[in-house]
């Protein structure tokens, strides 16, 4: 019977964290730590791996392991970070990387891997085509103070709305 308490408990303390958990963006805007914004990011890497359009549907089997390494994920986050408030997208990220590769999904990795960098790439041809258009107007803009009034100005839209 005690068993079955401290499980309960464990269950109890690991949705607790969760609720409390607040995923810090990159804009430095925190918002509620969402499981299924992991398993969407597992889905896609799934769906560009099998060649399949976004708005096609994987079966039923697919999902479910999907569903599996989203567990996986989340329960390698609580073990190492129980006791934080906040945590980094970028250290979600790099654990459903990792979480992939341990589970020997070695090609499906590669493509979410892949689409970060991509991201990321496109993140800072955003930032650079942005101070440039600025500077060739005369405008001397420091990115960051920008980026900060993006951010107040989008509060509450977290969203719809993000500096990125």
């Amino acid at each position: 019977m005690s068993i079955l308490k401290n499980e309960k408990s464990s269950e109890q303390q690991k949705t607790e964290f969760f609720k409390r958990l607040k995923t810090i963006k990159r804009d430095k805007s925190q918002v509620e730590f969402d499981r299924r914004r992991v398993y969407e990011a597992l889905s896609a890497a799934f769906k560009d791996h099998l060649k399949m359009k976004k708005s096609e549907n994987l079966d039923a089997k697919t999902e479910e392991l999907i569903d599996h390494l989203t567990e996986l994920v989340t329960q390698a986050i609580y073990s190492k970070y129980h006791k934080k408030n906040t945590l980094e997208v970028e250290t979600i990220q790099d654990h459903v990387e990792m979480t992939l590769m341990d589970e020997k999904y070695h090609q499906v990795a590669k493509k979410y891997i892949l689409y970060r960098e991509e991201r990321r790439r496109i993140r800072e041809a955003s930032k650079q085509k942005v101070s440039m258009d600025l500077a060739s107007k005369g405008i001397d803009v420091d990115l960051q103070i920008l980026q900060r009034k993006v951010k107040v100005a989008c509060k509450g839209l977290e969203d719809t709305c993000s500096v990125e």
